[in-house]
């Protein structure tokens, strides 16, 4: 697998902020009876403004962290460095820390609504866009994929088999690899080496 992988920022960002403005622009329809939120000093319309703002702010920042978390890791595969390892790992933790939360619920609600879980490999135009709207799964799952990566890198047998079990509680997570333009499961790859390092700690 190819692991110089850089996740999309336009495509990412851009197809999630598409769909939450396609919803704000269909309320604006002129087409549509909702003349309150034509209005652009209706409260509703403000609040739906500002909640897009909010939201652009959030993907832009997870997308950016999630770059940041790869470049770290890419580099400390070239280097092989011990510290190098630990401050991709720093990464990840900060960008866990800021949208796990929302990860865990995005994932929980996805299972309930019966949401088919999507197929690595390449994808169809719609089927992408279905893809990134499940942000930010892709994002929290490819970070405990890479704290996986570096413990096993460092030695860290057991931090790597919990790090690989968290990554894989995030089945609808995609990452693109733009090389190959297709994507790829942290889930599934998460998996697959965890129960390989848990078989030679037995």
């Amino acid at each position: 697998m190819k692991t110089k992988i850089k996740v999309a920022l336009i495509s990412a960002a851009g197809l999630v902020l598409a769909t939450i403005l396609g919803t704000i622009l269909g309320w604006l329809d002129p087409n549509k009876n909702d003349p309150g939120l034509k209005d652009s000093g209706n409260k509703d319309y403000s609040e739906t403004m500002d909640t897009l703002s909010r939201v652009s702010s959030q993907v832009g920042s997870s997308e950016q962290m999630m770059q940041q978390v790869w470049e770290a890791y890419n580099n400390a595969k070239a280097s092989k460095n011990i510290a190098e390892y630990k401050n991709a790992i720093d990464k990840a933790d900060n960008l866990i820390d800021d949208f796990e939360p929302r990860a865990i619920t995005t994932q929980k609600n996805l299972l309930q609504d019966n949401e088919p879980i999507p197929k690595p490999g390449k994808n169809k135009e719609q089927e992408r866009q279905r893809i990134w709207s499940f942000w930010p799964l892709h994002e929290v799952s490819a970070a405990w994929w890479v704290k996986g990566r570096c413990y096993e890198a460092n030695g860290d047998t057991t931090n790597a088999v919990n790090a690989y079990e968290k990554a894989s509680q995030f089945p609808h997570a995609l990452v693109f690899d733009p090389d190959g333009d297709s994507f790829w499961s942290p889930a599934k790859d998460a998996k697959v080496r965890k129960k390989a390092l848990s078989e030679s700690l037995n």
